[in-house]
């Protein structure tokens, strides 16, 4: 990682502040919490209390089973009988599910809604019936219809059936008397293509507190019983209980709803009788931004959307939960609808010891939603712009940190040149600091490696011209030796100290050979030539000189034109043929390849014979590498493959050596450019 990267994660510890200023914006916003919700339960028991007086005198049953229950929703405006539901408002959405006799694995399936405005009673219900059966006199009794069944306020029951021959306009019949219509009760008949939909239409006045419906299912073979679906039964017993909107509560409790407050009362099973006002608007409402949503995240990250209706409008929530069972009790949650955290507060309604209902009283939060974003939007921004003003000084420090360094690394890494000689420039030896310490220790590190690889590479040198001399002495001695008369014992030791000084000549012509090397190339002019023909005519001079090898050359059609130095190349190619005669047995292949390139020219020289080793493969063309270990009586100081880089170098040149496929022998492969005037001269 990087010191940039280092530093930058360094800056980061500046987080801590906003992190550890959200926590008491957190514990802030708890306390108001606290006080909000005590605020609420206090008045919610308050109404409790007022309500649980008015419910003595009330006939509202305490418990009771819920599936038989009719809620009537509250309607904001009167209903056209057309069997449609369009206009029913937001109330249609509160269907309620009737499973057949059967089960639910039958051709009938039910959904009712029913809904009150000032002057009447609606019910509208959705029949999914596989093949509807109309009225038809000479069928019989075999076709589909609807009782109605209510409890008037004067305590008598009225049941009514709803058929027709027809999809319309329909009109109730008493159950007991078919001929007898019944106007209070009026209805449309629309067909649909699972079915039918019936809306109704009865007089509010006229019905009690009891109701119910049931859906007569009369296919053309008829059942015994036939399947039925809805609120109760087809035999004549009690319909279940109307749940309505209580007017007697609410004048009640009308006095205890503030403005921004919603207020609602419900019985055991849910049903709300008592709703009174609106939650106010809140500051945060409307578009917000990612950033808002961050902060709020941050502060509300437990709080999830509720419903706090279910599918049939009876409320439903953890609060009013703890509060049937006699415990007030606070809910926080988001609305669904609309953005907005709302706080609900719910009290028991207690009657001689059991709890018949309950209050919930709701407010939107936007006081402390407020307040609390506007500290945590201050806090967070002051942070945001402290820890970025770090930042960039952190990292503006560490990038000029890391420039010194670069250039420290860029020099290290330059300061041994491609041919062996050494740079001790250094940049920041006058800094005063660590780095400027470590510049000052690179610099006199390369001072002692210039001043000792200086002295090595004179050494070949100074060898070769302090041992000519003794050599030539030693050399003469044993010419003039030869012309003596020497016993055969004498002339063993003669012979063989003539070829020790023939050796040790060697040596010394290849001690100084690199040196020659790199004098001659300092000072040789290039010219246009042939590379196929040099390369051809040194091929065929080789198999001349080494008759035991075979030597075969694969070269263009067409000549190949080089701006080059024919000696040196020459000189190259001598070394690595040299190379490979030491290491390819008698009658084995050398074989050269030129072609040209996009670049240049490629010339190839493979030989039969030991591949290289794995060892040598990153210093084979190193000055003083060889792998001539006892394989041949002449001198190798291992300066050939060193000294055929160097000209390839010159030429601007590659040079490579690899093992040949099953390691049958090695490839030196030479990549030649095109130097920008190779073309021949005019």
């Amino acid at each position: 990682m990087s010191l940039r990267k280092q530093l930058l994660i360094v800056s980061l510890l500046t987080l801590a502040l906003p992190w550890a200023g959200c926590q008491y914006i957190r514990e802030m916003e708890s306390a108001l919490r606290v006080d909000h919700e005590a605020a609420l339960a206090d008045g919610a028991l308050a109404v409790a209390r007022v309500l649980s007086r008015k419910w003595e005198t009330s006939d509202a049953p305490v418990e009771r089973p819920v599936e038989s229950d009719i809620y009537a929703q509250p309607l904001d405006a009167p209903v056209a009988l057309d069997g449609y539901p369009d206009d029913w408002g937001g109330a249609r959405l509160n269907l309620r599910e009737y499973v057949s006799s059967a089960g639910k694995s039958n051709s009938l399936h039910v959904q009712a809604i029913a809904g009150e405005d000032a002057r009447y009673l609606y019910l509208f219900i959705y029949v999914h019936d596989d093949a509807v059966t109309y009225l038809d006199p000479a069928r019989g009794a075999v076709h589909d219809y609807v009782i109605v069944r209510w409890l008037t306020p004067a305590a008598q029951w009225r049941e009514r059936v709803i058929e027709t021959a027809a999809p319309g306009a329909v009109t109730a019949r008493r159950r007991d008397a078919p001929d007898v219509t019944d106007d209070s009760l009026r209805g449309f008949w629309q067909a649909s293509a699972t079915g039918y939909q019936l809306e109704l239409r009865a007089i509010k006045a006229e019905v009690g507190t009891h109701f119910g419906f049931v859906v007569i299912d009369g296919d053309g073979v008829p059942m015994d019983p036939p399947l039925f679906a809805g609120s109760m039964t087809p035999e004549f017993d009690s319909a279940g209980v109307l749940v309505r909107q209580r007017d007697d509560l609410r004048s009640e409790v009308a006095e205890f709803a503030d403005p921004g407050e919603r207020l609602r009362v419900a019985d055991r099973n849910g049903w709300m009788l008592v709703s009174i006002g609106e939650l106010g608007g809140n500051a945060l409402d409307g578009p917000r931004s990612l950033l808002t949503r961050v902060y709020r995240w941050i502060l509300d990250p437990e709080l999830a959307p509720r419903r706090r209706t279910d599918a049939v409008g009876r409320m439903v929530g953890a609060d009013l939960d703890e509060a049937l069972r006699g415990r007030q009790a606070t809910l926080w949650y988001r609305r669904e609808d609309r953005p907005g955290v709302i706080v609900a507060a719910s009290a028991p309604i207690v009657v001689q010891g059991a709890t018949v209902g309950t209050v919930t009283v709701e407010q939107q939060s936007a006081a402390i939603l407020t307040l609390t974003h506007s500290a945590l939007t201050r806090l967070v921004n002051l942070t945001v712009l402290a820890t970025a003003t770090a930042a960039i000084g952190l990292l503006g420090f560490a990038t000029w940190l890391s420039l010194r360094i670069r250039r420290l690394r860029n020099a290290a890494d330059g300061a041994l040149n491609s041919d062996g000689r050494i740079s001790t420039v250094i940049p920041g030896l006058a800094a005063r600091d660590e780095i400027g310490d470590l510049s000052r220790s690179f610099a006199g590190l390369l001072e002692q490696l210039r001043d000792y690889t200086g002295y090595l590479r004179s050494l070949a040198g100074k060898l070769s011209h302090e041992l000519r001399t003794p050599l030539a002495v030693v050399q003469s001695s044993l010419d003039n030796l030869a012309t003596q008369p020497l016993s055969s014992g004498a002339q063993v030791y003669a012979d063989r100290a003539r070829d020790g000084a023939q050796r040790l000549g060697r040596i010394l012509v290849s001690m100084s050979e690199a040196t020659r090397v790199e004098q001659s190339i300092t000072t040789a002019e290039r010219e246009h030539f042939d590379l196929d023909a040099l390369v051809r005519g040194a091929c065929q001079g080789y198999q001349d000189t080494y008759s035991d090898r075979v030597f075969d050359y694969s070269g263009a059609a067409t000549p190949l034109p080089y701006y080059g130095v024919p000696e040196l190349l020459l000189q190259m190619i001598d070394k690595l043929v040299d190379n490979a005669v030491d290491f390819t047995a008698t009658g084995g292949r050398i074989s050269f390849a030129l072609s040209a390139t996009v670049f240049g020219y490629r010339l190839s020289v493979a030989n039969e014979g030991a591949p290289l080793p794995p060892s040598m493969q990153g210093s084979l063309f190193d000055s003083l590498v060889s792998m001539r270990e006892g394989q041949s009586q002449q001198a190798h100081l291992g300066l050939g493959l060193f000294i055929a880089r160097l000209i390839v170098e010159f030429h601007s040149g590659q040079i490579s050596g690899h093992n040949l496929p099953g390691d049958a022998g090695v490839e030196f492969v030479i990549d030649l450019p095109n130097p920008p005037d190779s073309s021949a001269p005019d």
